[in-house]
């Protein structure tokens, strides 16, 4: 019975020591801060006007007029069931505006 201990004391001192970490990796947690310029007024209202157009293509449920209002990476995620929670989940009687 006091081989079986001795045996199993061994094994687990073995588990126990197997477990500790061998290299640490520290990695710096500074970020850095973005900073963005200040759109300009001729910007704002244009993007207003592409925001308005999007917004009546999915209205009237166009999908090449908002497709071609889009980016090309947009292009590529947007599927129709983000068509059509778009055009189901907002409220085409409110005015909506972009705004800094």
């Amino acid at each position: 019975m006091k081989k079986l201990f001795l045996i199993l004391s061994v094994f687990i001192a073995e588990l126990a020591f197997s477990q500790t970490v061998k290299s640490i990796k520290i990695e710096s947690g500074e970020t850095k801060e973005m900073k963005f310029d200040a759109l300009s007024k001729e910007k704002i209202t244009s993007f207003d006007a592409n925001f308005s157009k999007f917004i009546t293509a999915l209205k009237a449920s166009d999908r090449k007029t908002s497709d071609a209002l889009l980016s090309e990476k947009a292009r590529m995620v947007v599927t129709d069931n983000v068509y059509k929670k778009l055009s189901t989940d907002i409220k085409f009687n409110r005015k909506l505006e972009i705004y800094k």
